[in-house]
């Protein structure tokens, strides 16, 4: 219907898909400030941004106080995140999500925290592609070998690939999307019948003009985006749309019995016991960060 090459010129705004590029840069600032342990507020404020003044609203409506970042994450809370992105700099933010693979502009507002600036799918999962990659950068590669007809290799692509962030603060960031998967705004691609281990991410605009799921296995990365070229309203959100469309990729994909190896850990991390809530479970650190009580 269209040459219009949706994956590579579609500029479009991810929303709450760009979110893990918040939390990367807080797990990644040095001395161990933000860990899997901290806590943020999610209770509404008022920041001046530009010549408005402009307010973030969770998807629910609701604000829900102290919450682990964790459960910020999983549930996808916009106050909540956009605290977060102010605080360890929006600045610092641009350039990790820019480092990461994001080519598009970035502006350093409070907007940009909940996805406010357009990037191209291919952006998108070039700049995941980190996290199952232990924090190493890979760029796109479509053609890999160019032969002959009888099996001579004529030409051979090589990979070009950029060291972003540590392996140990990948683990973390892998180990937070987890939850997303398992508990949080992804989790009904359990019961659409994909049981593997994976991790990944939902956005979803305001006015449902776009709805992403970026989501991956130790194995493999695939990101789905649904809209109209015209911005026409979808109806969909990440979970409803993009969400069911990534599960049945992956089920093929990854079948019953495929391979459910975890995502790669160091020796620099540790797990920690908690209790919360008369249940117990175990946080990863890395060496250093960890609680003492």
């Amino acid at each position: 219907m269209s040459q219009f090459d949706r994956v590579t010129e579609a500029h479009r705004q991810p929303g709450s898909a760009f979110k893990p590029f918040v939390y990367l840069t807080a797990l990644n600032q040095e001395g161990g400030k933000y860990t899997l342990a901290s806590t943020l507020e999610d209770t509404s404020f008022t920041v001046k941004s530009g010549d408005k003044n402009w307010s973030p609203e969770n998807y629910d409506k609701q604000e829900h106080g102290t919450v682990p970042m964790r459960e910020a994450l999983e549930q996808s809370m916009n106050i909540a995140t956009t605290r977060l992105a102010m605080d360890v700099g929006l600045d610092l933010v641009v350039d990790m999500a820019h480092g990461a693979g994001i080519d598009s502009p970035l502006d350093p507002v409070p907007s940009l925290a909940l996805g406010a600036f357009e990037v191209t799918p291919l952006e998108l999962i070039r700049a995941y592609t980190i996290f199952p990659n232990q924090g190493t950068r890979t760029e796109p590669v479509a053609l890999m070998n160019v032969v002959t007809r009888d099996g001579v290799l004529l030409d051979k692509k090589s990979y070009q690939m950029k060291r972003v962030i540590s392996p140990e603060v990948a683990y973390l960031m892998n180990n937070l999307l987890r939850g997303v998967v398992d508990r949080g705004t992804a989790a009904s691609s359990r019961t659409m019948g994909f049981s593997g281990l994976a991790a990944g991410k939902t956005g979803t605009t305001s006015d449902y003009k776009d709805s992403w799921f970026a989501g991956y296995t130790p194995d493999l990365l695939a990101v789905s985006w649904v809209g109209y070229d015209d911005n026409t309203s979808t109806g969909l959100s990440g979970a409803s749309g993009p969400l069911p469309i990534w599960t049945e990729f992956m089920k093929r994909m990854n079948p019953p019995g495929a391979s459910q190896a975890d995502f790669s850990a160091t020796d620099n991390i540790v797990m920690v016991k908690f209790e919360r809530d008369g249940k117990s479970y175990e946080e990863p650190f890395i060496k250093g960060t960890e609680p003492n009580d």
